[in-house]
């Protein structure tokens, strides 16, 4: 399983302020092998192999762009998958009876996420994944306690199409393997260019809505070398 920066001759990308032009479909020549969401800083860490003449290079690549609406829902439906394998999902515990005989009501609930907006979810988050050699994959995500501390966690690995079943394997791998294609669809675009509007849009927006407030146009002035600190700060003198 790949879990670094990939060296020994495969590139990596930095794409700070570089913003490829939008695609309306996936590049289905790379394949992901994993993935890292940054919301902080609005950042997607992949690492790919992509079709090329003579065969498969792999590479990786840093994009500083927002994540868009439909990257952050696809992420979010794999959040109930990632707190059963860790048993860790309020009320529910991986391998119960009643999960085991296929409770219609969850599978409902699993298979068209809306386990993902219930608020008692809310403090976890799934942050990325990474696939394996060996057709498995393990899902990385974080909980926010309430003293505003960030835990990350690991789900354990898992095969998504094993070719003997033992029965111990996570009860719903089909329906974990169609969320996470639907990621690596999201992620895919993404990496062709499709992202949210960046903040500085958002700023513009705010400041023509105080313009028309105010009955003109509003001028930001900056003045002095550095922060006012003190009596200076307080009665406005500058340096």
């Amino acid at each position: 399983m790949r879990e670094a920066y990939l060296t020994g001759g495969n590139e990596h990308f930095d794409a700070t302020d570089a913003t490829p032009a939008q695609s309306d479909a996936p590049d289905t020549d790379r394949m992901l092998t994993k993935v890292k969401l940054n919301r902080k800083d609005s950042t997607l860490y992949a690492e790919y192999s992509e079709g090329e003449a003579g065969g498969f290079a792999e590479k990786t690549a840093l994009h500083h762009r927002p994540a868009h609406a439909d990257l952050e829902a696809a992420f979010a439906r794999v959040l109930p998958h990632f707190l059963l394998m860790l048993e860790m999902l309020p009320g529910v515990q991986q391998g119960e009876e009643w999960l085991k005989n296929d409770s219609q009501p969850f599978r409902w609930l699993l298979d068209d996420g809306k386990l993902s907006e219930l608020p008692e979810l809310k403090d976890y988050a799934v942050t990325g994944y990474a696939y394996s050699d060996k057709g498995g994959v393990v899902i990385l995500g974080r909980k926010t306690t309430r003293f505003g501390k960030v835990v990350n966690l690991t789900t354990p690995h898992e095969v998504l199409d094993p070719d003997k079943p033992t029965g111990l394997e996570y009860e719903h791998l089909f329906t974990l393997g169609t969320e996470l294609a639907g990621c690596d669809k999201e992620v895919k675009l993404y990496l062709a260019g499709k992202s949210a509007p960046y903040v500085q849009e958002q700023q513009t927006d705010f400041l023509d809505e105080l313009a028309q407030t105010a009955g003109g146009t509003v001028t930001l002035t900056f003045s002095g070398s550095g922060k006012k600190r003190g009596k200076d700060a307080a009665a406005g003198h500058d340096d």
